[in-house]
């Protein structure tokens, strides 16, 4: 996993071997994903002997910034800081853009900005989570690899199709990289340790207690495609191909020959292992696809039906009212409301800690040093 130039490349006083790490906190991040960045960091800081590495937390515009769980971290500086410094080439040499998995923050126009001035100044890009639709939205990822979480992958692609959006935990391009988030950071984050030091990378994993890193182009566990992996080849197989031909769909007797068995075999392989036929299976992929693309785009419903591999909006209907019980403009209009409804709770009463029943304290700023 490739980064961009070292703070010494840029001719500053820093040593050629030294790391430094801006880590921007977006309202409502991960404290998953940020512990997954933190402790491998902290762990392989404390293994330099020769050089330093730095871990600045940055938060927009108040310094202490409130996870989906509730808790508060207290950020080191506000962007602005973070501004200056890529203004003035002293910034970072990775900048870690850590936002929620599923919900847009507040301060989207500024984390673009922030992105698109770390390109220009050839910084490496990190974003976790919904931070890469942010990112991608503002232009600054055209024709470059992106992921997301698996639930929010297909509205993804429709809205930001020059983007090569990919099912996967984390995928790198030319000068950035693309997270989904969650624990799939902490796979991210050893990959690109390996990249400053292999060996210090494997003792920060055996430190973790981390006995498997991931590959970044792995299938996100829980998307359509993974979910049978454990099923006989064959079906695994097949639930994979309708997964990827959603738009433009196969018929069974084409997915059986694709995995080397007959109709009647794929029917009774559908059936033992799931209780439905095959062509049951592949519409509830199909609905499933439209019912993210209501609720997360602003699509026309005839477009909404086209993309899920159904003929037109009336269709769509149909299927939609027998399987959800409800329309599909039902379906958008009750997520927006439901939507709307969770902002002003959180706006009125400070994101999830009253839910949770928990009053956190914040937690310092993190700043990492090696000895």
């Amino acid at each position: 996993m490739a980064v961009g130039k070292t703070r010494g490349s840029r001719g500053s006083l820093v040593k050629q071997s030294d790391r430094s790490i801006a880590l921007l906190l977006l309202e409502g991040f991960s404290s998953l994903a940020l512990g997954a960045l933190l402790e491998p960091l902290a762990s392989f800081a404390r293994e330099q002997a020769d050089c330093s590495v730095s871990v600045d937390l940055f938060a927009l515009d108040d310094r202490r910034v409130r996870a989906s769980s509730g808790v508060l971290v207290e950020c080191d500086l506000l962007a602005e800081a973070l501004r200056r410094r890529l203004m003035t080439g002293t910034g970072p040499d990775v900048l870690i853009i850590c936002g929620p998995t599923y919900s847009r923050p507040a301060g989207q126009e500024r984390v673009a900005s922030l992105a698109r001035l770390a390109r220009r100044q050839g910084v490496t890009l990190c974003m976790i989570g919904m931070a890469n639709r942010i990112v991608a939205e503002a232009g600054v990822l055209e024709n470059e690899p992106a992921t997301a979480h698996w639930s929010l992958l297909a509205s993804f692609a429709e809205t930001c199709p020059e983007v090569r959006v990919q099912n996967a935990l984390y995928l790198t391009g030319d000068g950035v990289i693309s997270c989904a988030g969650e624990l799939a950071t902490l796979d991210m984050v050893i990959a690109l340790l390996r990249e400053w030091s292999p060996r210090d990378a494997r003792s920060v994993a055996e430190r973790l207690l981390l006995s498997c890193h991931r590959d970044g182009a792995c299938g996100q566990p829980g998307s359509p495609d993974q979910r049978l992996l454990g099923a006989p080849k064959a079906l695994a197989c097949a639930a994979q191909i309708m997964s990827q031909n959603i738009e433009e769909p196969l018929s069974v007797g084409e997915i059986a020959l694709a995995c080397g068995i007959s109709t009647r075999q794929l029917e009774r392989l559908f059936r033992w292992h799931t209780g439905q036929t095959p062509t049951r299976y592949y519409e509830s992929l199909k609905l499933e696809r439209a019912r993210e693309l209501l609720t997360q785009t602003d699509l026309p419903l005839a477009e909404v039906a086209l993309a899920s591999g159904l003929s037109s909006a009336s269709l769509l209907n149909r299927k939609c009212r027998r399987l959800y019980g409800r329309g599909a403009l039902r379906i958008r209009e009750a997520a927006r409301l439901s939507g709307a409804t969770r902002e002003s709770e959180e706006g009125r009463s400070g994101a999830l800690a009253p839910r949770l029943g928990t009053q956190w304290e914040a937690v310092d700023g993190y700043r990492l040093r090696s000895a």
